[in-house]
């Protein structure tokens, strides 16, 4: 038997065991995930695609092409380790051949998932563009002529287009949630407390995680409750018993993000207090110094630069000719960083995490995922990939290793017509993030 339908063969007499285990009443909303999460653990079991496989590495998706077969299909960024299948980091002048594969990919392949292969990734993960020398750039299925972002650009393009459920990527400042914002899928980067930060090649060890994407919250729960990356009991409890304290902190964004962008955002948060406002209290924070989250941001970036250059260094050392300039950029300008001053930040890292989750109150902190719309190619400079401009939003989270994702609102859209990315935050935790993601995706885009 299937996994996948093993996991379900009793129907749906596992919502009533579950609402029994978590509630003492009935509850229409979490009856209604579970009816849902019944229905889609048997078409994921069930399906089949009939897709042009090969234009996927055409299109720049793709960096290898596994034999894709029926059932439940993941993509997984070129920096995952596989035995027996070399990784180029998005290059064309690496071949790295690891030994042993992610413990995430084997996970995965336990509960019926199938790889249909490697996903393209911006060249050695450093740069938020996915606009790649060597490997082309994947198309954004959302808004053609628009990078997708990366560095998990292919693996979010392959979600986009229906050609994978599940794309397997790395985010160390924004690398899953700033592709999933630009190509309209949901994007959830985890705590280390969930995934091990062992089983990808990185150069910023210290800040990047594997994480997830998915067409949405709800598609993303089966993969992480089956493989027992998170508890659904405690989620269904979250979900119904909801009450929260919510932050919106679109003022510490104040006078940097596009006009367009910071008016989507309002228009999100209306869309929030009419549909669940009476159950949700939505608080703005103003502080439009930015405060502790224009520090995170500084302290992450001299840790992400000074790692990139020190990790990086043999590659620079022999491949800097062939280096992207936004590539070349990144590690020139971490090797100006006195590992003192680097050691000094190590140690601050340490401290706000613990101060980080202490003074952050809130159930949930909603912002934008990204302060601009995505670009087109050919505005995709090198000096874009190389700062903080795609990142500023998305990176602290990183710093303080809370769980944030990137939902997708289709109610508002950008004018590239992407749908709106709203980043979420949740200080207690991923099953925090996970319900909340799928309340909102729930009154937000129905």
């Amino acid at each position: 038997m299937d996994p996948l339908v093993g996991k379900l063969s009793g129907g749906l007499r596992l919502a009533g065991t579950l609402s029994s285990m978590v509630l003492d009443r009935d509850d229409d909303r979490v009856y209604g995930i579970l009816a849902t999460l019944d229905r889609m653990l048997k078409e994921l079991a069930g399906s089949c695609r009939d897709m042009d496989w090969d234009r996927l590495v055409e299109e720049g998706v793709l960096v290898k092409l596994a034999n894709p077969g029926c059932g439940p299909l993941m993509v997984y960024k070129d920096n995952y380790m596989r035995v027996g299948e070399a990784s180029s980091l998005g290059t064309g002048y690496l071949t790295l051949f690891p030994g042993r594969t992610s413990s995430l990919i084997e996970a995965m392949e336990r509960i019926g998932y199938k790889s249909l292969g490697r996903g393209n990734m911006h060249e050695l993960g450093l740069g938020t563009t996915n606009v790649n020398p060597h490997t082309g750039t994947p198309v954004n299925p959302a808004a053609p002529g628009r990078i997708p972002g990366g560095s998990s650009g292919g693996p979010a393009a392959a979600v986009s287009m229906g050609a994978a459920d599940l794309g397997l990527g790395t985010d160390a400042a924004g690398s899953i949630r700033v592709p999933a914002a630009f190509t309209g899928v949901y994007g959830f980067k985890p705590s280390s407390r969930i995934v091990s930060r062992e089983g990808f090649y990185t150069f910023m060890p210290s800040l990047e995680v594997p994480g997830f994407l998915a067409k949405s919250p709800m598609h993303l729960l089966p993969p992480l409750w089956l493989s027992g990356l998170i508890s659904l009991e405690d989620i269904l409890s979250i979900v119904s018993s909801a009450r929260s304290r919510v932050f919106m902190v679109y003022d510490w964004a104040a006078g940097r993000v596009e006009e367009e962008v910071g008016e989507g955002f309002y228009k999100v948060i209306d869309l929030v207090e009419a549909r669940i406002g009476d159950w949700i209290n939505v608080v703005l924070v103003r502080d439009t110094s930015g405060g502790w989250f224009r520090e995170a941001e500084r302290l992450r970036a001299l840790i992400a630069l000074h790692e990139a250059y020190v990790n990086a260094s043999w590659v620079y050392e022999k491949y800097r000719d062939l280096m992207g300039d936004d590539v070349r950029r990144i590690i020139e300008l971490g090797s100006r960083i006195p590992p003192g001053i680097y050691r000094e930040a190590l140690d601050v890292l340490r401290t706000s995490r613990r101060i980080a989750r202490a003074a952050l109150s809130a159930d949930l902190i909603l912002l934008p995922t990204v302060p601009i719309d995505a670009p087109r190619v050919e505005e995709a400079t090198p000096e874009l990939s190389a700062s903080s401009t795609l990142t500023w939003l998305t990176g602290p989270w990183n710093l303080v290793d809370l769980p944030a994702a990137s939902l997708p609102v289709s109610r508002v859209r950008l004018p590239s017509g992407i749908p709106y990315p709203l980043q979420l935050a949740a200080p207690h935790g991923d099953e925090w993030l996970l319900a909340y993601s799928i309340i909102l995706d729930r009154v937000l885009n129905r």
